[in-house]
């Protein structure tokens, strides 16, 4: 997305945020150089520049250590999605992160569309997990290759 693009969006974001306007009227992310629009492309653009990119079942094998190191938790990505659109509107909360990434993980859903990226989750064990104090360890999120 180009700076002024960016800026311009994030600005009518913050207006619309302020005058209480719901989110889904709020402008959506649109990268110029790719072409690529919407959450579910600017998650792929995160997890790509992340190095979270990885042949589906790779959490299954030897490499998990290398592919929990580089994949992202759900909040790490709303962080990001946050640091380069959202700016304090209220585009793209993270109950919507939430939504997408299940989508993206499961092509079969009615709510899949074809063509968008398609993500992995690593279910991390309560050892891998261990340094929060939480009896439920989290998820990490990748990109799967094609």
């Amino acid at each position: 997305m180009s700076r002024e693009m960016l800026s311009h969006t994030q600005d009518i974001g913050n207006v619309l945020t302020v005058a209480d306007c719901p989110s889904t009227f709020q402008g959506h992310y649109f990268n110029l150089e790719s072409a690529k629009h919407g959450v579910a492309n600017l998650i792929a653009e995160i997890l790509v520049e992340r190095e979270a990119q990885f042949k589906a079942g790779i959490e299954q094998g030897e490499l998990r250590q290398i592919a929990i190191a580089a994949s992202m938790f759900t909040e790490e990505i709303k962080a990001e999605i946050d640091n380069r659109f959202t700016a304090g509107t209220s585009r793209y909360p993270l109950k919507t992160v939430k939504q997408y990434l299940g989508v993206l993980q499961n092509p079969a859903s009615k709510w899949y569309i074809a063509g968008l990226p398609k993500v992995a989750k690593i279910q991390l064990t309560g050892k891998e997990d261990s340094d929060r104090k939480s009896c439920r360890p989290r998820c990490k999120w990748y990109l799967v290759q094609e």
